[in-house]
């Protein structure tokens, strides 16, 4: 019983790990990509949050890199992201290119 256990467990480790390099919502694999990040307090649009997770969850074009930034703060910084994603961000951008930040 312990082996058949065993093997179950080893099995759902493997596909678990194989699945977190896959987007959830395009299952296509992840590509590594070094991109920007960004300082300063950003406020996203609700358009951009809403248009975001249901249509470019794991696009990953940039990193926030919060409020406080020092001489040896990183410029960039690896992601995994999905080049479907990416798309969709990129024509969401086309389709509304003064939406993606909130002004106060």
């Amino acid at each position: 019983m312990w082996k058949f256990v065993s093997n179950v467990w080893r099995f759902f480790s493997r596909l678990s790990s194989e699945m977190s390099h896959v987007c959830p919502v395009h299952c296509e694999p992840f590509k590594r990509e070094s991109v920007p990040v960004r300082y300063g307090l950003i406020r996203y649009s609700d358009e951009y949050i809403a248009a975001k997770y249901a249509g470019f969850p794991w696009s990953a074009s940039s990193v926030n890199g919060g409020c406080v930034v020092s001489p040896d703060s990183p410029t960039d910084r690896y992601v995994e992201y999905c080049e479907q994603c990416r798309a969709n961000e990129a024509m969401w951008h086309e389709e509304h290119p003064s939406s993606t930040f909130k002004f106060e």
